[in-house]
């Protein structure tokens, strides 16, 4: 399980995931992008792009209206799930160093 930063850690679970492996994925959605001090991170409409780059998305239960309507009280609770593949082709360089 890897336990660092989603962002981080979802682009080198790319690198090792072998061709047409999958990843289910849950982060907080939000019409306001941010991060809450000692919290989390709010993915919104050009963050949750960037953290799927590279990976074809199966499915989601995420509703738009729903991340629209989601007010402040509580702006991390909706966290709608992401099905992910990773293609047959593409560029494997992966260099962490």
């Amino acid at each position: 399980m890897i336990k660092t930063r989603i962002g981080p850690s979802f682009t080198r679970a790319w690198c090792v995931t072998r061709p047409g492996g999958r990843a289910v994925v849950g982060v907080p959605v939000h019409r306001s992008e941010r991060v809450i001090f000692n919290g989390c991170r709010l993915y919104g409409r050009t963050t949750l792009p960037h953290l799927f780059a590279n990976w074809r998305q199966l499915s989601t239960d995420m509703d738009p209206a729903v991340v629209e309507a989601r007010g402040e009280e509580c702006p991390w609770c909706y966290q709608p799930i992401f099905v992910v593949e990773k293609g047959s082709s593409g560029d494997n360089y992966c260099d962490f160093n």
